[in-house]
C-alpha cells in the first residue's frame, strides 16, 4: 500500500491509542445486545495535543478482531458507521476474523495530465 505520510502517522496514532485504552469509556468499549456486538469508539488520546473525538476519516484502516463480523457494528459515540464504510475480513495469520473501517478510496488521478 502506498499512502501519504500524514495518513500513516494519523493511523498509527489512532491505532496505538485505541489499543492503549481498549475496553474503556475513554477509548472504546464493546457492548453485546440482542446478538449484536457494538464497538463504540469514544475518544483518541494524543499525548501531545490532547484528547479528541475521532471522525470517520481519523479511523480509516482501523480493524477489530471479532468472532462474528457479520453481527458486529462500529459506532463513533452515538453514530453508527454506515455499512458501506465497513469491510469484513477473513481469517488472518492469527486464525481470527475481523471487521475494519475501509481505507481511503484510491486516488487514480493522472496528475501529469492536469493543466498548470
Amino acid at each position: 500500500m502506498v499512502t501519504r505520510t500524514s495518513r500513516l502517522l494519523k493511523y498509527n496514532l489512532v491505532h496505538d491509542m485505541l489499543s492503549k485504552y481498549a475496553n474503556t469509556g475513554s477509548g472504546f468499549e464493546v457492548r453485546k445486545s440482542e446478538g449484536v456486538e457494538k464497538i463504540i469508539i469514544h475518544n483518541i488520546h494524543d499525548d501531545i495535543f490532547g484528547t479528541f473525538k475521532p471522525t470517520l476519516e481519523d479511523l480509516r484502516g482501523i480493524t477489530f478482531y471479532t468472532d462474528s463480523p457479520e453481527k458486529t457494528e462500529i459506532w463513533i459515540e452515538k453514530n453508527k458507521i454506515n455499512s458501506n464504510e465497513i469491510q469484513i475480513n477473513n481469517e488472518d495469520q492469527t486464525g481470527k476474523r475481523s471487521i475494519a473501517i475501509k481505507w481511503y478510496a484510491p486516488d487514480t488521478i493522472d496528475y501529469t495530465q492536469l493543466s498548470q
